[in-house]
């Protein structure tokens, strides 16, 4: 091919016309692009969030729908001066501009205090490990109360003046009092102590051992310490002249 074959068809109306069909095409998909993510994002539009803080859910749902957003509860909470479903928090700062759709997330007040049961401390850990357990948790941990036992071993867990056991679910608003050993045996604390007596005693030049509870447990009290008899016999010298 010669220089002058590729000039001519380089400058051929149908190469032109492909090239410029094929920028149009660019030019339209861009345009597209550009219109659709604005019709998705809602470019230019916004709405202002509503204070529904204190309110019913009720009322909060209608609000949000009329500003053109939506609402969606996402934790519960407990103010005992605030009446059921009202609305404690908000996720959108009022009177904010977003993007209309936007979903404002709520904290709603429960009809009672939140429960949570309680883990595996009672006769299980010490008291340091139990008051940082409980307290993570979100519990009340007071005072501890002291009683006969190992030292700052955890014996028990009170509320409200009953005893708790493990596993059972308890208000997060309830004072929990830990039961913390002192370090002191209970007095009234009876200690068994097996004890085996024995005495002895010399028989035909032999000594035999017998229990207590033999023949001679009537001469011999109770706690008998043990007796031991001399086996050797004092023989007498002949008598001098």
């Amino acid at each position: 091919m010669t220089i002058k074959d590729f000039l001519n068809k380089f400058a051929s109306m149908h190469l032109w016309g492909n090239l410029l069909a094929m920028l149009l095409m660019i030019v339209l998909i861009a345009v597209a692009i550009k219109i659709g993510t604005d019709l998705y994002t809602r470019h230019g539009k916004v709405v202002i969030v509503p204070d529904v803080e204190h309110k019913q859910y009720a009322e909060a749902a209608r609000l949000a729908e009329e500003a053109g957003i939506k609402i969606e509860v996402t934790d519960t909470g407990y103010v005992k001066s605030m009446p059921p479903d009202c609305i404690l928090s908000q996720s959108l700062q009022p009177g904010s501009e977003v993007k209309p759709g936007r979903v404002l997330h709520v904290t709603v007040n429960a009809s009672a205090p939140k429960t949570i049961p309680l883990p595996d401390l009672i006769d299980n850990c010490s008291y340091r490990e139990a008051e940082a357990k409980l307290k993570s948790m979100g519990f009340k941990v007071g005072n501890p109360q002291f009683v006969p036992g190992e030292r700052d071993w955890l014996y028990g867990i009170r509320t409200q003046g009953r005893s708790l056991h493990n596993g059972e679910r308890v208000s997060v608003e309830d004072m929990i009092i830990l039961q913390v050993g002192s370090g002191s045996r209970d007095p009234n604390e009876k200690i068994e102590v097996e004890e085996s007596e024995f005495i002895y005693k010399y028989d035909n030049g032999q000594q035999q051992r017998s229990s207590s509870s033999s023949s001679s447990s009537s001469s011999s009290s109770e706690g008998q310490q043990e007796v031991e008899v001399d086996p050797f016999e004092v023989v007498t010298g002949p008598e001098g002249n």
